[in-house]
């Protein structure tokens, strides 16, 4: 008869004697290394069926936990499994940062990439890597072995590194100064590399006089932004050309807060264009045909600028059956170059019915302005986009399933408040099965006017498509804009009638616009 003794340890730990044969050591956490007699023979879990039997020192260690050392009695005919649960070994780090010069100095120190509140740290023992960094100093690093209850001093001299100006970059190299927030203002978003001042310069390119000075600074981080909003010195900038002439330079202090202008270390210089006509409101573009609800218009945005909306609609709207559906769009215009603007929608109309279905279509869009307006009241654009849907001709967006061909006109017919009126004649190449089918296009016609007064915006417009089998489907909607700021919410409703069924809906549309 065997005698099996099992004897715990203490909590998880367990140390007993088993009929079998051979070793199985394991630990809490695994991955111990494990050392028989001195010898590292594997990792926890460690299993060996065939050591003999005898009398063995174990130990059992891992980075940043101590070490576990027992003895294990291995007899004849059995067999020993035992589990350790390691204790964490911790040590301390004590760092002392030194500078070279009275340079402002708010170093930043971090251990194993954890930023560290304290000079003294309490750390798990082992390799731990400390680094300091602060702005305008030379970024240290250091590997430290930490042993267990032990304290290790680390000593970093930090030295200033040189005055460099990089990464200056014009967020819009044409704006408009009426326009509402960063809609109405060119930024220079540049870096220092230390602590400085700098200036920014406007200068007028046809007369070469500078008609705006600002001091910047003093910098007190890498990354920093140099703001025109159109002001000169004596009033308001004319539309024109422009450049921007941005200056850095170092600081050399004679105390903490005392600082003497240095000659310039850099200089980077942008072209702008003031451009009062420009157009900066948002435009609805659910359908990726950015304009009216029904109606594109010609005006772009400025190059590098953009508009991202989401919109949802509800009641019997166009091709779908009242109140079983709520359909949602995703939509985005950007600015690619002056005059030159891509735009691109998402359609999906769930079903709320037992059909469980969702209807979904897909857009996009390019539009070069043909004319601007200037010294006529007129624009005009040629826009170019192709669609697709799942099911039907058009999305409840009135997207359309195919390759649409538009030449939107707007005419300016009050000044204070602006009042634009909108004509946009177009062909379309669609079909009933989501693509298109035919080769002759549909004729469609739509318009509306639109009329703008400070943060406020409302509109009027209507659409009629027709083709060789009779008349295609008319829409007509009002809408309302708010754009306090960059963000924007807009609210519209309105009517269509299309093959004998006729309904009305209403939706809501959040964005932002840049």
């Amino acid at each position: 008869m065997l005698l099996v003794c099992a004897v715990r340890l203490f909590g998880r730990e367990r140390y007993e004697d088993l009929a079998g044969r051979g070793l199985l050591i394991e630990s809490e956490p695994s991955g111990a290394k494990v050392f028989i007699d001195g010898i590292e023979r594997g990792k926890t879990p460690y299993s060996q069926d065939s050591i003999r039997a005898g009398k063995y020192l174990v130990r059992v260690a891992k980075e940043a936990f101590r070490d576990r050392v027992f003895t294990v009695t291995l007899d004849r005919g059995g067999r020993v499994e035992v589990t350790v649960v390691l204790e964490p070994a911790h040590g301390a780090l004590l760092i002392e940062v030194e500078r070279e010069g009275n340079l402002p100095f708010q170093p930043v120190i971090t251990v194993d990439g954890r930023p560290a509140a304290e000079d003294r740290v309490t750390v798990d023992a082992g390799w731990r890597n400390v680094a300091v960094e602060a702005f305008g100093w030379e970024r240290q690093r250091q590997s430290v072995y930490v042993e267990d209850a032990s304290e290790q001093t680390v000593l970093f001299l930090l030295k200033p590194v040189p005055f460099s100006l990089a990464g200056a970059a014009l967020r819009k190299n044409r704006f408009n100064p009426s326009a509402r927030g960063a809609l109405g203002r060119a930024e220079i978003y540049f870096e220092v590399s230390a602590w400085g001042r700098g200036r920014l310069d406007v200068v007028e390119r046809r007369s070469g006089r500078i008609v705006y000075s600002a001091a910047l600074g003093p910098f007190v981080s890498a990354a920093n932004t140099a703001i025109w909003d159109g002001r000169t010195n004596s009033g308001s900038a004319a539309d024109g050309e422009y450049s921007l002439r941005l200056s850095a330079w170092a600081d050399n202090p004679a105390g903490q807060n005392s600082f003497t202008e240095n000659e310039t270390a850099a200089s980077r210089t942008f072209a702008l264009t003031l451009d009062s006509t420009l157009e900066t409101e948002p435009l609805a573009s659910g359908s990726a045909f950015p304009g009216l609800v029904f109606s594109t218009m010609p005006e772009v945005l400025a190059a590098t600028s953009y508009q991202v909306s989401g919109e949802m609609l509800a009641g019997k709207v166009p091709f779908q059956d009242a109140w079983k559906t709520l359909p949602l769009a995703v939509s985005a215009r950007y600015g690619i170059f002056d005059r030159f603007e891509a735009s691109a929608a998402f359609n999906a109309a769930p079903r709320f019915d037992d059909e469980h279905t969702t209807v979904m279509g897909w857009a996009a869009q390019a539009k070069y302005m043909l004319l601007e307006r200037g010294a006529l009241p007129f624009a005009a654009a040629v826009s170019l986009g192709y669609g697709w849907a799942k099911k039907g001709p058009y999305t409840a967006f009135f997207m359309p399933a195919g390759a649409v061909l538009r030449v939107p006109l707007s005419l300016r017919i009050m000044e204070k408040p602006p009042l634009d009126l909108v004509l946009a004649p177009g062909a379309l190449w669609i079909g009933e099965k989501g693509y298109p089918e035919e080769f002759a296009p549909r004729a469609e016609v739509s318009g509306g006017l639109l009329l703008r007064q400070g943060i406020a915006a409302a509109g009027v417009s209507a659409r009629w498509d027709y083709g060789k089998e009779g008349q295609g489907p008319f829409a007509a909607a009002l809408e309302c804009t708010l754009l306090p700021s960059t963000f924007y919410l807009s609210a519209s409703g309105g009517l269509w009638i299309f093959d004998g069924e006729k309904g009305g809906f209403f939706g809501v549309t959040f964005g932002v616009v840049y």
